[in-house]
């Protein structure tokens, strides 16, 4: 690969890129794919629905034939012949229709996901443009993909003759079965069709997606220049820059989380703050922060004290404070000494150990 700094695109294209284009609707899809599925979605609709479709509408035809003859031809039943044949509609051909909806949305959703690409409807005049048209279609490019269009349906064709041959026999030998009878192998036949033209398309298809993929990442791929101007804007957007000190802070709290286990108490907000502090004197002769967090990682700390059988504190503000001021690794201050001396009494009283006065002196001087 080239690997000039200002005109070759040597460089894979970034993450930033490939949202940018797939907000532009610039998305790797296959067209086989499309037709495979629906051709599948319309065998699977052919065999659950069809046989109820085809019996309710030879009841309804045969009843409007043997009425025909006694219709006044007025408003009123006018409009009941339109009301019964809408009935028929949506109890009968709206769940095709929303069947061959549904799996028609489900096969993009599969190759592309969900995307509303609202660039894509917006005019645009070159579209229009006969010149380019032409070129288009009188191009290199133009002439590969005809080619490769003609060969894919001269295969079909291939296949769909190779099928009908094969069912020639029970063709001829509907001429004197019931129309039902004709229906149901008919529709047999165009099932076992769909089937066999899908598999192709299958196979098709995945190798046209896998194609389409590779073709799209080398047009979308940049210069180094490129990748340094979109690294630069990156590292200056105030929303990347918070989403990476809020996930470097994450990291901090979940490494030091290990340490609620060994800590003396928990000061909590009661669900938004938690703090963790040790104190184990003479080691440790001032309440000392070990681990601190917000939200969900409190929340962790509070089930890490509860399994621990660490006292858990609750004291709103003073929790809120301590964890606006104090670091990991930082002591109490000395106006606080007081409240925590309190809150060591208390914390010796629930867990049931004896208090060296020498060592709450301590704190205090």
């Amino acid at each position: 690969m080239a690997t000039d700094d200002t005109g070759d695109k040597s460089e894979d294209p970034t993450e930033h890129r490939r949202q940018e284009e797939r907000r532009k609707g610039n998305v790797a899809r296959s067209t086989e794919l499309n037709i495979a599925g629906h051709l599948l979605s319309t065998a699977a609709v052919l065999y659950f629905l069809g046989a109820d479709l085809v019996q309710s509408l030879g009841s309804m035809i045969a009843l409007h034939l043997k009425a025909a003859g006694s219709h006044r031809g007025d408003i009123g039943e006018i409009h009941a012949e339109f009301k019964e044949v809408a009935d028929w509609a949506a109890g009968s051909v709206l769940p095709w229709l929303a069947g061959l909806f549904l799996a028609a949305v489900a096969i993009n959703v599969a190759q592309v996901g969900f995307l509303v690409a609202t660039e894509k409807l917006n005019f645009n005049i070159n579209a229009l443009n006969p010149v380019s048209g032409l070129k288009r279609i009188f191009s290199v490019r133009g002439a590969v993909t005809l080619l490769i269009s003609l060969g894919k349906l001269g295969l079909l064709t291939l296949a769909a003759g190779w099928l009908i041959w094969l069912e020639l026999p029970t063709f001829l030998s509907l001429t004197s079965a019931s129309p039902w009878t004709a229906a149901l192998a008919t529709g047999h036949a165009i099932m076992k069709l769909s089937i066999v033209l899908s598999a192709i398309l299958i196979v098709l298809g995945v190798a046209d997606y896998a194609f389409q993929r590779w073709k799209q990442t080398r047009e979308i791929m940049m210069t180094k220049e490129e990748v340094r101007r979109e690294m630069k804007e990156m590292d200056g957007d105030p929303l990347i820059r918070r989403r990476r000190r809020d996930a470097h802070m994450k990291l901090i709290e979940a490494r030091d989380i290990s340490q609620v286990s060994a800590s003396a108490f928990v000061l909590t907000n009661p669900t938004h703050y938690a703090v963790a502090f040790k104190y184990d004197p003479p080691y440790v002769s001032v309440p000392t922060v070990v681990a601190k967090g917000a939200d969900e990682t409190a929340f962790r700390m509070r089930e890490i004290a509860i399994e621990n059988d660490i006292p858990i504190i609750e004291r709103p503000e003073l929790a809120r404070q301590v964890y606006r001021t104090l670091k990991v690794g930082q002591s109490i201050p000395s106006d606080l000494y007081d409240v925590f001396i309190e809150i060591l009494k208390y914390v010796y009283t629930i867990t049931g150990k004896t208090i060296d006065t020498s060592d709450v002196e301590d704190i205090a001087a």
